[in-house]
């Protein structure tokens, strides 16, 4: 192995010739892009170093110039020197964006360069007999712009040649001659040496490069593969957990709707027995009043079991999207008075006060008037379930901006903060215990948002745990086409709502 080899690998200037080739373009570009930023700042530097030269040419040795003839051509080589710069600085801003004539540029400007400066040594020789602009020039196009070794060692030899060709020409003292050619023969060689150098530590820039964003690139794929299959097992994860979600509900709604249906059933059944225990004997008179106590709770399972069923098969007709309204305009204020009003009586018989109020006598919207009732029924049987005896309820219609408010306020135990929200959903109670002193599905209020949703209203509550609640249906302030409907519901057919509503709690 040679001296410049062990250097070179000494030095990792050396590349594997096989990623040289699978680069080469890569490092073609490179080289282009570097070499057009470095001859740039090289022409304005040699303008100002040029124009700095011109200007001492004209004033301290214009006088010695037809003694020395050689001073002249220096100015004029200096003069020269300069429209080409400029010539050679305009070539490259009009050819900004294309970049394939670079390279032709880039060799023209360096055989210019170098030709000049051969010129210019062999001007030199009748002033002061160096070589220093043919040694500058030489080094500092090899230290300063990249090139090729192909394209260098056709370029350094053929400078050389050319300029110890001239120095034979015009030098009359062979020594000199001889000085001259062996100081330029070893410039030629260092600076074969300095551009091999810069060659091969640019190719190893570029390669270095461009392995790291293959790296980067593989990795960049690799992390959106992964990134992909996160997403996809967290996606399983989420379906995973709806599917045991919706499994639970499934559990919770088997669980209620077991509870709602067998309590009833076993209280039916219990009543039955013991009617037909006090049956058995013929001869036995039985009071009036002891039937009446055997069939009233028998009647009022079953309106809660009515009462259950209904929920469900409503609850569900609104999932499927089937239920629709019947629209009429009606007067607000006197379909929820009715309610209130008879409600009274089942109030009374837990000590609680019941207070209608309203801001207005009369005010017609359209609305579905059986589903209506059967929300503030619910409202007022959730507040009765939950208010302890001594409490109160109150209900008030009023009007705002272009919605009726219907507020249902009670005293009762109130509902904590982050159950707001959830106590819409299906199956969700606030009271789990089973002391609770009443029955319910956790379908009621779901199914009452259900509906004031298909009215295009809203129902929210205001509540805080041990302060009572308040519940308020805003039900938007709009008539539909067609003749005001004047009849109500019938008072009986009232009344039994109201006791079907009221079924599951004991009183």
């Amino acid at each position: 192995m040679s001296i410049y080899s062990k250097i070179c690998n000494v030095l990792v200037l050396t590349n594997p010739k096989e990623l040289v080739e699978k680069y080469s373009e890569e490092i073609r570009e490179k080289i282009l892009s570097s070499n057009y930023m470095r001859i740039r700042k090289i022409i304005i530097i040699v303008l100002v170093v040029d124009s700095t030269l011109l200007l001492t040419d004209f004033l301290y040795f214009r006088n010695i110039w037809p003694h020395i003839p050689s001073y002249r051509s220096l100015f004029y080589l200096h003069l020269t020197l300069f429209p080409l710069l400029v010539f050679y600085l305009a070539l490259y801003q009009a050819n900004k964006k294309k970049r394939h004539i670079y390279r032709h540029i880039n060799l023209s400007f360096i055989i210019t360069m170098v030709v000049w400066s051969e010129i210019l040594s062999l001007n030199a020789q009748s002033i002061h007999g160096q070589i220093s602009a043919y040694l500058i020039a030489v080094f500092s196009l090899s230290a300063l712009i990249t090139l090729t070794p192909v394209q260098f060692l056709l370029l350094l030899p053929c400078s050389f040649m050319s300029f110890t060709l001239g120095l034979i020409i015009i030098c009359d003292s062979q020594p000199v001659v001889y000085g001259h050619i062996i100081n330029s023969f070893c410039m030629c060689i260092v600076a074969l040496f300095v551009s091999n150098i810069m060659y091969s530590t640019f190719c190893g820039h570029v390669i270095k490069e461009q392995i790291i964003n293959a790296k980067n690139e593989e990795i960049a794929l690799l992390n959106n593969e992964l990134i992909l299959k996160v997403k996809s097992q967290t996606d399983e994860l989420v379906k995973m957990n709806t599917s045991l979600e919706l499994e639970k509900l499934r559990v919770s709604l088997f669980a209620n709707i077991s509870h709602e249906f067998k309590t009833p059933i076993n209280v039916i059944l219990s009543a039955e027995q013991l009617m037909e225990y006090k049956l058995k004997d013929e001869n036995a008179r039985i009071p009036a009043a002891a039937i009446k106590k055997c069939m009233y709770p028998i009647k009022q399972n079953c309106y809660r079991l009515i009462r259950l069923v209904s929920n469900i098969i409503d609850i569900n007709t609104i999932d499927c999207g089937n239920m629709s309204l019947t629209l009429e305009n009606r007067n607000i204020v006197k379909t929820v008075e009715d309610i209130v009003l008879p409600v009274a009586h089942f109030v009374r018989n837990k000590n609680i006060s019941l207070i209608f109020d309203t801001e207005m006598e009369e005010k017609l919207i359209a609305f579905d008037q059986e589903k209506i009732e059967r929300v503030i029924l619910n409202l007022l049987s959730n507040a009765l379930k939950f208010t302890p005896p001594g409490g109160a309820i109150s209900v008030n219609v009023s009007q705002r901006n272009s919605s009726v408010i219907i507020s249902v306020r009670d005293t009762g135990i109130g509902i904590p903060p982050e159950l707001h929200t959830a106590i819409f959903d299906k199956f969700v109670q606030v009271d789990r215990s089973f002391t609770k002193p009443s029955e319910g599905s956790g379908i009621g209020l779901s199914l009452a948002k259900s509906i004031i949703d298909l009215h295009m209203g809203k129902i929210h509550v205001n509540s805080r745990l041990g302060e009572g609640s308040e519940f308020v249906v805003e039900l938007p302030e709009y008539t539909v086409n067609e003749v005001k409907a004047e009849g109500s519901s019938d008072e009986h057919e009232r009344i039994e709502k109201i006791k079907i509503e009221f079924s599951d709690i004991y009183l």
